[in-house]
């Protein structure tokens, strides 16, 4: 009898070793790819969020209006805005970039006129880890003229009054 129930359990043991085998590549042949990172999706997913952003909670003395709206207002109902993501600035093209987490700035750019540029740099997170619900920071402002250097503003409050400046010289 013993000889009989070793035959038995050998046999259940082959058997349950090759259902094991066969079933566990035929599991692994129907498992799916996860999804490709889709740039392009995330790239319209964080504009998409930082033109909704009410710029009142980036810097309390704006009015309680969406970042898209603000920046059209302060540049100008005629000028054309393009908007981009970037690292702000922070990439150095050396070996230590490798692995960081950058941060990951918003950029609305505009052409106002023939030779006046203005531009506004928020950071609303990192790569890494996308958008962030921390408030965001104003990273860097700009208004240039294709004759000179350009002006920094401090305050994103301050580019309507200096792009005015800028434009009635």
């Amino acid at each position: 009898m013993k000889t009989f129930t070793k035959n038995i359990l050998s046999s259940l043991f082959v058997v349950a070793f090759i259902v094991t085998l066969f079933g566990g590549s035929q599991a692994q042949s129907k498992k799916t790819k996860p999804p490709r990172w889709n740039w392009k999706n995330h790239q319209t997913e964080t504009i998409n969020f930082a033109k909704k952003y009410l710029v009142s909670n980036i810097e309390p003395d704006l009015p309680p209006q969406s970042f898209a709206d603000w920046f059209q207002e302060t540049v100008g109902k005629e000028a054309k805005i393009d908007w981009d993501i970037n690292d702000c600035g922070e990439q150095t093209g050396t070996s230590e970039d490798r692995g960081r987490d950058f941060s990951m700035c918003v950029k609305a750019s505009a052409a106002i006129g023939s030779d006046v540029s203005a531009s506004v740099n928020v950071q609303f997170g990192t790569f890494k880890r996308g958008i962030m619900k921390d408030k965001p920071v104003v990273r860097f402002i700009s208004i240039s003229r294709e004759d000179d250097f350009g002006i920094q503003p401090e305050k994103m409050s301050d580019l309507s009054k200096r792009l005015g400046e800028l434009l009635s010289k």
